[in-house]
């Protein structure tokens, strides 16, 4: 024999190796499963974008049991491995369930993982800016539900559903009213207003563009869109924000005149 003899043998790496491509063969053979609980259950991400919110099931149960321990596969094999070698169907599914309990949080740091890694469609950037604006954690989240719904805008198809297209408006409206970005925010609020075709996206924008034309001090404009909140029966968004979005009009008679007919 002639030759330098190995120093050391990597069984070690080799077995770590191995341990990591199994993982992610878990990862991987447990999503289906996991997305069809979910679907079952009503929370398909269809559902939720639409606002209905999945009642308890069985499936949801079931569902929240793997994605427990889908989620610890996930941050075993980050671990070892890193970010990128974690199959990103699986943090869809996990932010999914998520969404599904309104666990705000944990649903944007999944989503916000998952489309750092796959080339995300715009409804996924709609739900990250929804689990963003509903942490209400104050300007820093804020912002980056705005980043997200800017993002979904950039990538609409032309033919999505006008409800949704509605509903990405008045959401991004919400988030520049947060901001203080009045101006931004009643133009895409007046775009949510024209494009709302059902009553759920009509009060959305018809509620934002009223705290938005009432913080900017138009008077008139803001009475005249409360007053069709009243007709809609949603002057309960109102008596939420009499002393932030409202405040400017709590001396005016007729405000305090719908505000007492609303029970107050």
């Amino acid at each position: 024999m002639s030759g330098r003899l190995p120093s050391r043998l990597k069984i070690g790496e080799a077995e770590a190796e191995w341990e990591i491509k199994e993982s992610e063969e878990r990862i991987r053979q447990q999503v289906p499963e996991v997305g069809a609980l979910l679907d079952a259950g009503g929370a398909s991400l269809d559902a939720i974008l639409s606002g209905r919110s999945p009642e308890s099931s069985p499936q949801l149960d079931e569902a929240a049991v793997k994605v427990g321990s889908l989620a610890e596969e996930v941050r075993w094999l980050e671990s070892k491995a890193g970010r990128r070698t974690v199959p990103p169907e699986a943090l869809l599914e996990i932010g999914r369930l998520y969404l599904a309990q309104q666990d705000w949080a944990r649903a944007a740091q999944y989503l916000d993982y998952y489309v750092q890694l796959t080339d995300a469609d715009w409804e996924i950037y709609l739900a990250l800016g929804v689990a963003n604006m509903n942490m209400r954690a104050g300007s820093r989240s804020d912002l980056r539900a705005l980043m997200a719904y800017d993002h979904a805008l950039a990538i609409m198809p032309a033919d999505a559903p006008r409800y949704l297209k509605a509903r990405l408006y008045s959401y991004r409206a919400a988030a520049k009213k947060r901001l203080g970005r009045l101006e931004e925010a009643k133009s895409d609020a007046e775009i949510a207003k024209s494009l709302a075709e059902q009553s759920r996206e009509l009060i959305d924008a018809t509620y934002n563009l009223a705290g938005i034309e009432a913080m900017l001090g138009h008077r008139d404009a803001a009475l005249a869109q409360i007053r069709e909140l009243a007709q809609l029966g949603r002057m309960d968004l109102v008596l939420g924000h009499l002393n932030d979005y409202f405040v400017s009009l709590k001396d005016d008679p007729e405000f305090q005149e719908l505000v007492d007919t609303a029970g107050v």
